[in-house]
Formats: structure tokens, C-alpha cells, sequence
């Protein structure tokens, strides 16, 4: 109702999509069209499995804590209690300046990391262990959840237009849903039928398919944005060679350097003495009259960019007005 009643609508009318047709709002058709979606069907894939994995475990936590440590009520509510806090650090505020330093793409891989240290931690303690370190064990999956979880919902949202949005994350809601459905139920029945530290082992597998894949594509994809934005004003401003193209990736991936954001970060000192592009690149930045990447450099590289690389550039927030 708040919102209904005090959010004005700022999407003109003109600008707003037509109704769809019915068999258009079929829940599984739209997400079928998602995960085929060569831009983001494979995100969006390792975010439902992500979460059927994550689910899984997290179900069966209190019982495993019971009968693998006989812990009570008490000891399994800190538990969750060092989940939240933790999660809570991360989202609320770690997130952002790790997103700067290093890019979702490294951050997702990272997190994915992290959540599989602490799956196969938990059922390799025993109960002679203190509860400090179990404790240590699920706050490091609550890290690699908190760094999992919103780098992958950054990546989707910036792979689309402004009209795509909405859909692909409305779809990424619903995968989440059908992982936490499925994914406790999954992990129960294998509780039950192979073991107790089979939920866990199950989840570090699927966990570690997703590493592996991501990582096999992260090359080209971590640079994607930044290279392509250097690229692109180089190529306006002429001069711009293959050689120095390799040099330019070179260079940003020595310095984990993958998005436009952090590329806006960085000071005029860090472009000339830090990050040490070729001449080309600094005579674009020059040319078009910025000493650093700002979001107007952005917005007057994609009006002068070549119809080739026009594509290739940042579109939404990261263009201006």
C-alpha cells in the first residue's frame, strides 16, 4: 500500500511494454526462455543450483548438529545467530568495496569457494571438536553466500537492457523459490538413504561444477566490460592496434581489473603510473578530455564509438542522461 500510495510511477507511458499474452505469462515457459538465454542462461542456471544446494544443507543443520555433536537448542540457534550476523556484515556493508576491488565474476568464484570450504569442514569435525570451530565452519558459509548471492544477480542485471530487467530478475526470484523447494526435500531423502555427511558432499559437487564451469568462461567474460569500454574510446581516437589491444588486457587483469565501476574508481595517478596502459589508450583518454573514467567518459565514448563497438558498451546507469 505505501507504495501503491506514495511512490509516484516514473516510466513514462510511451516507454512502457504492452501487456503480454496469457500464454505468455506461463511461469515455466518464461523461465525456459531465461535459461536458454545465451547472455545469462548459464548465471542464471549456477544461481538455481546455488540455491538447491544451498537449501539442501541448510535443512538439515539442526539434525545433523543433534545427532552428529548432540547439540541442543541452544548451541544450533547460535549457530544460525553467527550465520545472520555474519551474512548481515557482508551484504550490508563488505560487499561494495570487494565488488570495486575485485569484480562480481571473481567475487562469485571466490564465494562459491568459500561455501564448498565449509560444506566439506562440517562433516569432517567430529565431536570431540569445540563448537568454536563449527562455528568458524558455517560463518564461512554465510561469507560465501553473502558474496555469492548478490555478484550473481549484479552480473545478470548488467548483461541486459533496461527493458530485461525486471523479467530476468523476476526469474531469478522464482529460481531461487524452486531451489529452497526442491533443494530440502533432496537433501533429506539423501540424508536419510546414503548417509549423514551425503547432503554435504552433494552440494560441494554441484558447488564445484559451478567453480569449474564459471572459471572455463571467465576469461573472456571477467574482462568483457572494461576491456571493451578502453577498446572502444581507443578505437574513436585512432592508433589503436592489436598489440596494444593484448597489452591492454594484460595490464587490467594484472590488476583484477573487470568492470566499468572499477575502472570510474580509479585516480589520474593510478592510470599513469599504477595501471600503465599503452600510449594509444592514454591518447584516447586525452583526446576525448578526461584524465580518469568518469560516467560522462563513458556517455561520449558511446556517442563516438564505431557502429562496431556501440554494442559492446555499458548501457543503463552507467551512460549518461
Amino acid at each position: 500500500l505505501v507504495v501503491l500510495l506514495l511512490l509516484p510511477e516514473t516510466l513514462p507511458w510511451d516507454s512502457r511494454q504492452k501487456l503480454p499474452r496469457k500464454r505468455d505469462l506461463n511461469p515455466f515457459a518464461r523461465l525456459g526462455k531465461v535459461l536458454i538465454n545465451p547472455s545469462i542462461g548459464r548465471l542464471c542456471g549456477a544461481f538455481f543450483l546455488f540455491f538447491l544446494a544451498f537449501n539442501g544443507f541448510t535443512a538439515i543443520l539442526v539434525l545433523y548438529f543433534k545427532q552428529r555433536f548432540n547439540w541442543g537448542p541452544e548451541l544450533a540457534t547460535t549457530a544460525f545467530l553467527v550465520v545472520g550476523v555474519v551474512a548481515t556484515v557482508v551484504q550490508g556493508g563488505l560487499i561494495g568495496p570487494l565488488v570495486k576491488r575485485f569484480g562480481e565474476w571473481r567475487l562469485t568464484l571466490i564465494g562459491l569457494g568459500l561455501v564448498i570450504a565449509g560444506c566439506l569442514m562440517i562433516p569432517a569435525l567430529g565431536s570431540a571438536d569445540q563448537p568454536g570451530t563449527i562455528f568458524l565452519a558455517v560463518g564461512i558459509l554465510a561469507f560465501g553466500t553473502g558474496l555469492v548471492t548478490p555478484s550473481l544477480r549484479s552480473l545478470v542485471s548488467r548483461r541486459l537492457g533496461e527493458e530485461g530487467q525486471g523479467a530476468a530478475l523476476g526469474s531469478l526470484q522464482a529460481l531461487q523459490s524452486l531451489g529452497s523447494f526442491l533443494g530440502p526435500p533432496l537433501a533429506g531423502l539423501t540424508y536419510d538413504l546414503i548417509g549423514p555427511a551425503s547432503p554435504f558432499a552433494g552440494a560441494a559437487v554441484l558447488l564445484l561444477l559451478q567453480v569449474v564451469v564459471n572459471s572455463l568462461n571467465s576469461g573472456a567474460e571477467t574482462l568483457h566490460s572494461a576491456s571493451d569500454v578502453l577498446r572502444a574510446a581507443s578505437r574513436a581516437a585512432g592508433g589503436f592496434t592489436a598489440a596494444d589491444d593484448a597489452s591492454m588486457a594484460s595490464r587490467l587483469s594484472a590488476h583484477w581489473i573487470t568492470t566499468p565501476e572499477q575502472l570510474m574508481g580509479l585516480t589520474s595517478e593510478q592510470w599513469t603510473e599504477d595501471l600503465l596502459l599503452p600510449s594509444s589508450v592514454q591518447m584516447a583518454l586525452n583526446t576525448l578530455g578526461f584524465t580518469s573514467l568518469t560516467r560522462d567518459f563513458i556517455g561520449v565514448t558511446k556517442a563516438r564509438a564505431a557502429p562496431q563497438d556501440a554494442h559492446l558498451l555499458p548501457t543503463g546507469v552507467l551512460t549518461t542522461p
